[in-house]
């Protein structure tokens, strides 16, 4: 009976150490460090620069890991997200104190009531780990700071409604190349002077596509047009003062691009990343005051556009990686007797070179980079 009664107890003690093992895992997952003081107290100064006291549970000696619109991460008290956008809070500036905070992932100061008031130009590069920053419906005036531009891990950026009329100094705002960036535009009040505009390479949203019609002084616009409505597209179209316009699509896109026809004013024209090949862009044609057609990794198992011929004020046309199946080069580019720049690269066009180029009697520079274009030498086609 003795070894029995051994395994028994053996079997108690084994069960009770378990017990206490899940015991004392369990306080440890109920345990989280307690907000940090430096932490608590650059919130407190933050709370004391808001009108009235619309943040009850801010009070000193508690932790401030349990204040309203607070996150801190549980392993050190540090405050990781901060969201005030419930608490109908108003100011009179935002007060630099709020940088202290440098673990911050995630910051909204939307609906917080700065109106008229100017972004710190310094502050925003110490958030160094924040991911979604929202200041929208804000009424901020000023430029947007530099210091944005340098925050590395930023994933989503919430204007919408912060570009306050007084921004009417802002000239260019650029957010290109930014394919992790998801920009929510804001609303362009009428009379601001912007004059250009880059969202190439970012995603973008808007929640007023009327208000691209008071974008009267705009000048250049780059922009990709995937998932680009009716409604901007004919808003973009109408826009008086543009004359520079790049557009990029997905390479796999049927592009409807025909409302870029309305833009007689254009002088330069870049289109990168289209399938032409059962959508031949005849529309060009209609652009007759380009002096710059760029067009860049495009399909064209149709034939080139002739419609391009009617450009004759091209100082510069340039084809980079596009599929031409193989076509020759049209005898049409004799019309284009004001080219100073012809620049063919890595095209799949082959044949002989027409030898109405021997027209282009202006050129300065001329370029046929890995094609299988033949014939005479250029110096024979243009007189040399």
């Amino acid at each position: 009976m003795a070894p029995a009664k051994d395994r028994l107890h053996n079997l108690l003690v084994l069960l009770l150490f378990i017990g206490c093992l899940f015991v004392d895992a369990a306080a440890k997952l109920n345990t989280t460090a307690p907000c940090l003081p430096d932490q608590a107290s650059s919130l407190l100064r933050l709370k004391a620069s808001f009108n009235g006291d619309n943040l009850p549970s801010w009070q000193a000696a508690t932790d401030c890991c349990h204040w309203e619109g607070v996150t801190c991460d549980m392993a050190f008290g540090r405050v990781i997200s901060l969201d005030l956008s419930e608490f109908d809070l108003m100011s009179m500036r935002l007060d630099p104190v709020l940088f202290n905070l440098t673990s911050l992932r995630n910051l909204s100061l939307a609906y917080v009531d700065f109106s008229g008031v100017s972004l710190p130009a310094f502050g925003f590069e110490r958030l160094t780990d924040i991911i979604y920053l929202n200041l929208s419906d804000t009424g901020f005036t000023g430029k947007i700071p530099i210091g944005i531009a340098c925050l590395k891990n930023l994933v989503t950026i919430d204007l919408s409604g912060s570009i306050h009329p007084s921004f009417s100094s802002l000239r260019t705002l650029d957010l290109s190349c930014n394919p992790m960036l998801s920009v929510r535009l804001t609303y362009f009040p009428a009379g601001n002077n912007l004059e250009v505009l880059n969202l190439a390479g970012t995603n973008f949203s808007y929640d007023t596509p009327s208000s691209f019609g008071n974008l009267g002084s705009l000048k250049k616009l780059m922009l990709s047009t995937m998932g680009i409505d009716n409604e901007l597209a004919s808003l973009i179209s109408e826009l008086p003062a543009l004359d520079d316009l790049q557009l990029t699509g997905s390479d796999l896109e049927k592009p409807v691009l025909s409302w870029v026809s309305n833009l007689t004013q254009l002088t330069n024209l870049l289109l990168d990343g289209y399938d032409f090949s059962k959508s031949v862009p005849t529309w060009i044609g209609r652009l007759t005051r380009l002096e710059s057609l760029s067009i860049w990794d495009c399909s064209f198992s149709v034939p080139i556009p002739y419609q391009i011929r009617n450009l004759t004020k091209l100082a510069a046309l340039e084809f980079y990686i596009c599929d031409f199946s193989e076509q020759t080069m049209p005898s049409w580019i004799g019309n284009l007797t004001k080219l100073t720049s012809l620049s063919i690269y890595y095209c799949s066009l082959s044949g002989p070179i027409p030898s109405t180029i021997g027209n282009l009697i202006q050129l300065e520079e001329l370029v046929f980079w890995d094609t299988d274009i033949s014939g005479e030498t250029m110096s024979q086609l243009l007189c040399f």
